[in-house]
Order: C-alpha cells, then structure tokens, then sequence
C-alpha cells in the first residue's frame, strides 16, 4: 500500500519549519520500506515528484527549503489498477498531482461505478488522477469543497484515504474512507505549569510506521528544543468515512460520502446446472438433500484454482509471483484473466516452464526455508540477495520472459507491443 504523511508544526514553536523538514526526511525514509514506486511531497507551493523511492533521494534538505511548517508527503507502491490497465511507473504518476484548484496525494484503488463511454481522456492515467478531474469538475460547480468531495466519490468504488489541499482557501484536508487506514498524533508539550499542550501533529498511513516516525522525529526535535511527549498510546485512528479540515488541530466537515466495494458476482450462483439438472452455489459448501451442487463454471474455476496451488506449493512460490507471471506474459493481472487466457497460462506456460528450470526449482526449493528465517517475506529475500524476480527467470539465465511473450503472442492473446520486454 501507499503511504500518506501529514506533518503540521505549529508556527508558534521555535525552528517549526525545520522540525517539520526533519520530520518529512523521516517518513520519507521509514516509509519507504516496501514502498518503492515513487516519492513526493508539497508545501507552501512547493512540489516535488520523483519515481525513486524516499530513501534514495539524497536532496530532500535542499528541496524543501522553501516549505513551510506544514508538509504533505507520499510514497508509492504502484497497483495494477489504472484505467487504461497495467502497472505504470515514472514520475509523472507520483504523488501529489495538481490540479487548477487541488493537490491531492491518494492511498488505495478506485474504479469507476459506471464505465464511461470514452475513455481516451484517461488513457494516460491512474485511478488517483482520474479522481483528481473529477474533484476539480466538481469544485467548478460550487466552490464547495465538502459538495464537490461526496460528489465526486459517488462516482467511485474502491478503497480510498486522500490528503488534499485546497488553493483558492489555502486549506488542508484529510479524508478517510473505511479500510485504507490512517493514524493521528498530537504533539503535545508541557507548557510552564505542567500541563500538555498541543502544539501541532502528525497523520500516516501506517500505525506501525507512523510509531518509528514519532521515536526518530523525537529524536531529531530535541536538538531543535522542540521536546514533545512520546506515548504510543496517544495514536489515534482517523474516524471512518469522514473528512477534516486542518487547522492547529482537526476540524471535522459534514459530508454524506461512504466506502463501497464493486459489488461482486460469483460465478455460478443460483445458475441452472446441466450436469446435476438442479439449481447449484458456488459457494464453499454444498447443501444437502440433493436439490443443491456445484456449478459446473465453479467446478472448472476450482479446478483451475487447484492447478495454481500445486504449482505455488511445488516451486515455492507466492500468489504474489504468480500474478506477476501473469502480467509479464499478459500485461493484466491475474484477476483479469479471460477463460482461454487463464487456460493457457496454466496448460501451457506452466509446463513449459516446468520442463526448464529443473535444476533452479531444486536449489530454490533447499534455500527457500532458510532463507526465510533470515527474511520476512519471499520479497525481501530478492531485494537481499542477488536473485532477480521470479527466481527462475533471472538475466543471467535464458531469457525466460521472452519466451512467455512469444507464447502468449502465438495464442493471439496479447498485441506485440503491449508485452513487457526488460
């Protein structure tokens, strides 16, 4: 997932601009962690855009010179889903994006309720800034910021977390819908009489995250004098399906929005069933009696499903890498695929594979244990190691990605131009 950051210092307090600035080095580089399709933040009409991850960007001090105490970050993890379909890189998909009247930095995946009848106008975007047209249209029409928010999610499914500035009225705004999460901290100081007071905060994605912030940043204040009260405890999600507007704390709007998830339909419910000629779930449980069964749609689907886990577990790979193996043969992810494509990928990219990389499967498959008692995840063990992802298709060897293309272009499943080639 994406990872939002809002740093706000209150002006009152001695060196704000620069605690702020210390704080956004910090999230750019805790952040970053698994996070590593792009980075980005804005401030005081400040914006900065780059495909490298944060903790690559050796300039972020020179960079923010011109920011206030007020600082709006991102980092990407890019998804699969944007309008024109495919993963994209680079900078111009890093967050923040501008628009006439708003910079907005997203966390989450959106998709259009009603697909529009042209979709050249996105062709060239992502979920976040084909949401970003729509909040400005919207804008266009009343100057009302919390209208032109419901208005514009009404056309949206998907999961969604935004940090949002607002130019005509220098404003900020956080808004939440219900599973992208989002985390609040005061800093809070001991004024001469020993009480706390507040004197800014912090919002970001991840609690896990936002705590090693908030112990590094402490750090980092001090030398500036700015020694507020840690507590883990004093985290604080942001409340579900709501919206703020920032001031020296937040101030909540009114606003009608809430998070809905495409509706799915699954495959073979209540449909006719010619083999058991009945009426049949494709749900996990077949009832009793005779007068219920399988689809035979499900069937083929679980069938399919099974093939896929013998193949994770006989060569040690994760969900994860078979849908890149899918995208790299037929630039989609696998919850994309159409029946014969799915079927040849299994049938015969599989097994084609299969009688290739015999000799890695075996070294894999003795490392693979071991390798993940040092790491957490099957990804940290590529970014740790030598091995290039998938571990059987490494550059060093035959060119394997190659040879996926040529197969899905011979099945007249995918255009030449739109295979990846590395």
């Amino acid at each position: 997932m994406c990872q939002l950051t809002l740093i706000h210092v209150d002006k009152s307090v001695t060196n704000s601009v620069k605690i702020a600035r210390s704080f956004l080095n910090i999230a750019a580089t805790t952040n970053a962690y698994l996070n590593d399709d792009g980075f980005g933040f804005y401030s005081n009409k400040v914006l900065v855009r780059t495909q490298l991850p944060g903790n690559l960007v050796i300039n972020i001090g020179e960079l923010s010179e011109k920011c206030n105490s007020t600082i709006m970050c991102h980092v990407r993890k890019a998804s699969f889903n944007s309008p024109a379909g495919g993963k994209k890189l680079g900078d111009e998909f890093a967050h923040p994006f501008e628009s006439k009247y708003f910079i907005l930095a997203h966390n989450g995946s959106l998709e259009f309720r009603v697909e529009p009848i042209d979709k050249k106008p996105y062709e060239n975007k992502i979920d976040s800034q084909v949401f970003l047209d729509f909040l400005t249209d919207e804008y266009e029409k009343t100057n009302i910021f919390e209208t032109a928010l419901d208005k514009a999610l009404e056309q949206f499914y998907g999961k969604f977390a935004f940090i949002i500035y607002e130019k005509p009225t220098n404003s900020y705004y956080v808004v939440r819908g219900s599973s992208a999460e989002l985390n609040y901290y005061p800093f809070l100081i001991k004024n001469l009489l020993g009480a706390d007071e507040q004197k800014g905060f912090i919002i970001n994605t991840e609690k896990l995250s936002l705590e090693k912030i908030i112990i590094c940043g402490r750090n980092f204040s001090q030398i500036f004098g700015f020694n507020y009260v840690f507590d883990p405890k004093l985290i604080v999600p942001i409340a579900v399906n709501s919206a703020f507007r920032i001031s020296d704390s937040l101030v909540e709007l009114k606003t009608n929005f809430k998070e809905e998830t495409k509706p799915v339909v699954v495959i073979g419910a209540r449909k006719y069933d010619e083999q058991y000629g009945n009426y049949g779930y494709s749900s996990g449980t077949a009832f009793g009696g005779g007068n219920f069964g399988y689809s035979r749609e499900a069937k083929i689907r679980n069938y399919h499903r099974l093939e896929a886990d013998n193949f994770m577990r006989e060569w040690s790979l994760s969900l994860h890498e078979i849908d890149w193996l899918v995208y790299l043969t037929f630039r989609k992810p696998l919850l994309e695929l159409e029946e014969d494509e799915w079927e040849t990928f299994l049938l015969d990219i599989l097994k084609k594979l299969s009688g290739k990389i015999s000799g890695k499967r075996a070294l894999w498959n003795k490392a693979y244990d071991e390798l993940l008692k040092v790491f957490i995840t099957p990804r940290q063990i590529y970014s740790n190691t030598d091995l290039t992802f998938p571990y059987f298709l490494e550059k060093r060897g035959p060119p394997y990605l190659f040879q996926l293309a040529e197969i899905g272009r011979s099945k007249k499943l995918v255009d030449k131009d739109s295979v990846i080639r590395l």
